[in-house]
């Protein structure tokens, strides 16, 4: 039970405390979140 209550606060923490990573080359942003590996509208530094 202590490895379970473990992995769900690392699990709820790192939801909790998401980065951001700027991405520099807008076609490859879009790509990726055609891909699905990114959310989100895209943005324009």
């Amino acid at each position: 039970m202590k490895k379970i209550t473990t992995l769900l606060a690392i699990l709820i923490a790192t939801t909790l405390f998401a980065q951001t990573t700027n991405i520099p080359d807008p076609n490859f942003e879009q790509a990726l979140i055609n891909l699905g590996y990114d959310s989100g509208a895209l943005e324009v530094w």
